[in-house]
């Protein structure tokens, strides 16, 4: 008989609600670099998958190439973004039919409430019951820590 993982007891949407907006229930469980992240997935049906994601709309400075500051920079946003994200509960819109070096491509959204961050001047992606949800590539992108990217 397959358990609900703890990392999603406490998840404030539900499976009905995140699939009901297109959405799928997540909780980021290792940030790789700014634009990259595995989670896992609730699938439905008492069914999770452990998904590496690159997030849809941006590209963040890489922490292994470049010049010394390049990598930095690519080590304070993937800072950032571990503080955002790891062991979080998130809605991912993901995009199936389109891969980026073998990784599923995702739209990432964060809770106004659990993030530490300045939301002014940004319109929920989402509002599910009571909770906002943001996006978290235009988040980065108005911190200056990604840019926006094609795909």
């Amino acid at each position: 008989m397959a358990r609900k993982p703890p990392a999603f007891q406490d998840h404030p949407v539900s499976f009905a609600d995140a699939i009901e907006h297109g959405l799928v229930r997540g909780v980021c469980l290792y940030v790789s670099d700014g634009d990259t992240a595995d989670f896992l997935l609730d699938l439905g049906w008492f069914q999770y998958s452990y998904t590496l994601l690159r997030f849809k709309g941006i590209d963040a400075p890489e922490i292994r190439r470049g010049t010394e500051k390049e990598k930095a920079k690519g080590q304070e946003t993937k800072r950032r973004v571990t503080e955002l994200i790891f062991e979080k509960s998130v809605l991912i819109k993901s995009y199936k039919d389109k891969n980026s070096f073998e990784r599923f491509i995702g739209e990432v959204f964060i809770q106004k409430e659990k993030a530490n961050a300045n939301f002014s001047e940004m319109v929920a992606s989402y509002q599910i019951h009571d909770t906002s949800w943001y996006s978290l590539a235009e988040l980065l992108v108005k911190e200056e820590l990604a840019k926006v990217a094609d795909f």
